[in-house]
């Protein structure tokens, strides 16, 4: 067995490589999932299509960087959830999670025999969950808050009145074919792509916005574009001038 070391390359590319293995041999299919840059792996549950585990192995994402590695010391833990995908309003609502977080730490063997034991738990949890008396839908468990304590509540909320979502829901994750190539219209969409542009043109980041860069219609440098899309139900998709009031497609930039 082989003792796993944070600070050792070699130790994490070889965890990096057996998680993947372990995850690909028990069926599981890379997704991309908005707003994260770590490589989640999720199953459909057979039977179940709403029903689906979650793996979010803590590997820097290696769409556009290279290899996959994990993160170092401390930055982060292998996490496993249940999901479940509402018919009324399609967003994903976690009902249930690994006992505990895989931290990586000891053997590369134990690590993966953790992973697998969540993995198990949560698949286990989704083929018989609790379900609601009322209308048949799984069961979750609410965050407990200052003000209020936690509570097991059906998953549809049936007890609310129907209403139109406020915002149109992004959806669930989308299974990533590499072999594919994608359209610019796509690639303009995604936070790395996005990353990559601020740092060609020189752009000062801050927050999630990428300013001080030059206007193409006015040269002024007061022209800004988001970094991160998701979140916000009518996103700024190219760029802007605050000088002249003009947008245009962010490849104008370029």
């Amino acid at each position: 067995m082989t003792i796993y070391d944070a600070d050792c390359g070699e130790s994490r590319a070889k965890l990096s490589e057996s998680l993947i293995e372990m995850l690909e041999s028990s069926g599981f299919q890379e997704v991309k999932v908005w707003g994260t840059r770590e490589i989640v792996y999720e199953r459909h549950i057979d039977g179940a299509d709403r029903m689906r585990v979650r793996v979010y192995t803590s590997l820097a994402d290696s769409y556009y960087d290279g290899d996959a590695m994990p993160r170092y010391r401390g930055e982060d833990s292998i996490k496993i959830i249940t999901l479940y995908t509402t018919k009324r309003t399609n967003q994903d609502k976690g009902i249930a999670r690994g006992k505990k977080r895989v931290y990586r730490t000891g053997k590369i063997e134990e690590i993966l025999e953790r992973t697998l034991v969540g993995m198990r738990h949560c698949y286990q949890v989704a083929q018989t969950p609790d379900l609601c008396s009322d209308c048949g839908s799984p069961m979750f468990k609410t965050k407990k808050t200052k003000h209020k304590p936690s509570r097991i509540v059906c998953a549809e909320m049936c007890w609310k009145k129907e209403e139109t979502p406020k915002y149109k829901p992004r959806g669930r994750a989308q299974i990533i074919d590499k072999r594919e190539p994608r359209t610019i219209e796509q690639a303009i969409l995604d936070v790395d792509v996005r990353d990559l542009i601020a740092k060609e043109v020189n752009a000062l980041v801050v927050g999630n916005q990428a300013t001080e860069i030059p206007c193409p219609k006015c040269e002024a440098k007061e022209a800004f574009f988001l970094l991160d899309l998701t979140g916000h139900p009518c996103p700024l998709v190219g760029w802007r001038c605050r000088e002249c009031k003009q947008t245009g497609h962010i490849s104008d930039l370029l």
